[in-house]
């Protein structure tokens, strides 16, 4: 309350009625000493008269009515004093209510916004996870299709050599073919020296069949033709495994010498038509040994070039079986490879949909190679066997993991399906919050509460804090005030490590608050 709010028209009147009636009553006074007023002693008593006058008048008239429109006023200002420091606090308290309300959104916003940043990081660490399924549901589809594909080679190289094989199916062709390869099958015909004694054995060999063949073509059969043959056989020599010379040596050379011997003995005795017999013995027996020759150099880099020995027995025992066989082979890699064409882009790959195709394929698949590994023709070549178990067991695990997958893909989807609930959650409350903040921030402008409270000097300093940052020098005071807490650090003074708002110094007329958050400030160790 100030001068201008006191009713000083009251005193005004209250003055104006007083003098009015001194006045008369003082004129009443003078009436009754009017005619003695030249003696000194009326004279005295009318000084008297009119001096007890005034002062009973003042005392007992004006005196009390002006000490009461004093007392009154007064109380009044104090009543408004009070009132006046009632609303000041009354306001600062409400300021720092806003500012503690800024401080606690900006403390939510902050946590919310470190929620969300650990939910996205989550979020793409599973994602990351179901890729790796997707990779991994690959991984092992690519390692069933690169083993069927090897065992479709495999198996189509043993039908290539046992189609050959069939030329000397013959009992004595195939005895010979057996014995012969067993005796150099474990040889490494790759190498160079032992490839090219084999070579020579060939020509030798082939230059020998040249001789027999024109025996048998030659009415006139020469005796020098057949001695050249003889001394041909008997000074062959080869460089090739131990085991393979003794199986040619026995089986080849001893055998072509008998025939030699005996074309000469019938020529002697020219006895012409077991003579021609003989022949065509020898020459069958030559075309058959020749053949296991060039044979074995077309398969000598097949992958089952050791395997003739097995092929052969297979051959007698179960003609047609590894045609049916690799036609069951290829018809699976077919249907996988129909699967893997939708592999080229990992990144477009649905892991439901491409499961469900490897499912469909190991349903029909998986019970038809565990039959395959079980059935006794494939048990006489026993590493076909292991490469048919191989497949067997890698569709059981590629089965087992499928299962293990599927589980781990629906819990992951599940997760990243909540995650992307939340995240919208977290951006609608995040909306709001920043909307609240923006709302108190300006209802804590200084010109918008200058607005509110037109006729107070109220003045609001708002000190935004960022961690990271130093508290600005004007405020440290406020360290010790409020004895905030600090810690050693290698950053700069002052750095402000953990905040959960912003300083508020609001000041309204003579009284004055601070609305300080709880921070932790670095200190330089």
């Amino acid at each position: 309350m100030n001068v201008n709010d006191l009713n000083l028209d009251s005193y005004s009147s209250n003055m104006e009625d007083f003098l009015l009636r001194l006045r008369r009553e003082a004129e009443e006074i003078s009436q009754q000493f009017e005619s003695g007023i030249s003696s000194a002693e009326n004279l005295d008593r009318y000084l008297l008269e009119v001096n007890s006058f005034y002062y009973r008048s003042f005392h007992e008239t004006f005196w009390p009515i002006y000490k009461k429109d004093i007392r009154d006023d007064i109380n009044q200002l104090l009543d408004l004093k009070v009132q006046e420091d009632l609303l000041k606090k009354h306001i600062a308290a409400i300021i720092k209510r806003h500012a503690n309300l800024f401080n606690q959104v900006k403390n939510t916003s902050t946590r919310l916004q470190q929620l969300k940043l650990h939910i996205m990081d989550q979020r793409t660490s599973f994602s990351d996870e179901r890729d790796r399924q997707v990779l991994e549901l690959i991984y092992g589809f690519n390692e069933i299709r690169a083993k069927l594909w090897a065992l479709e080679e495999f198996i189509g190289s043993l039908d290539e050599i046992s189609s050959g094989l069939t030329v000397l199916n013959g009992q004595s062709g195939s005895q010979m073919l057996i014995m012969g390869a067993q005796s150099l099958c474990y040889s490494d015909l790759e190498d160079p020296m032992i490839y090219n004694s084999y070579y020579r054995l060939i020509k030798q060999q082939g230059y020998i069949f040249d001789l027999i063949q024109k025996c048998a073509s030659d009415n006139n059969i020469m005796p020098e033709r057949i001695s050249k043959i003889r001394s041909l056989l008997v000074n062959s020599s080869i460089e090739l495994p131990a085991d393979f010379c003794s199986f040619y040596e026995v089986q080849i050379q001893s055998t072509s010498l008998r025939f030699a011997e005996l074309m000469l003995l019938n020529l002697q005795v020219q006895d012409h038509q077991r003579l021609q017999e003989i022949i065509l013995e020898f020459l069958e027996f030559f075309t058959v040994w020749l053949s296991f020759l060039n044979l074995i150099m077309s398969y000598i880099s097949k992958p089952g070039f050791k395997l003739i020995p097995e092929l052969c027995r297979l051959n007698l025992k179960h003609p047609g079986y590894l045609k049916e066989l690799h036609y069951d082979v290829s018809s699976t890699r077919k249907n996988v490879e129909e699967v893997g064409k939708d592999m080229d882009d990992t990144k477009n790959i649905d892991f439901l949909y491409l499961s469900t195709q490897i499912k469909n394929i190991l349903e029909f698949s998986a019970p038809l190679y565990k039959t395959m590994a079980h059935e006794s023709p494939v048990s006489e070549i026993s590493l076909l066997t292991a490469r048919i178990q191989q497949i067997s067991l890698a569709f059981s695990v590629l089965d087992s993991r499928i299962r293990i997958l599927a589980e781990e893909h629906m819990h992951t989807a599940s997760i990243i399906s909540h995650s992307d609930d939340l995240l919208t959650w977290l951006n609608s409350e995040l909306e709001l919050l920043s909307n609240i903040k923006n709302d108190l921030e300006r209802l804590l402008a200084p010109r918008n509460i200058a607005r509110v409270w037109k006729d107070l000097d109220i003045r609001v300093t708002h000190i935004p804090l960022t961690r990271g940052k130093t508290l600005p020098d004007e405020y440290l005071y406020l360290l010790d005030k409020y004895h905030i807490n600090t810690r050693i650090t290698e950053q700069m003074d002052h750095t402000v490590l953990h905040e959960e708002g912003d300083i508020f110094i609001i000041r309204v007329e003579d009284e004055s608050s601070e609305e300080i958050p709880y921070m932790i400030i670095g200190k330089k160790g």
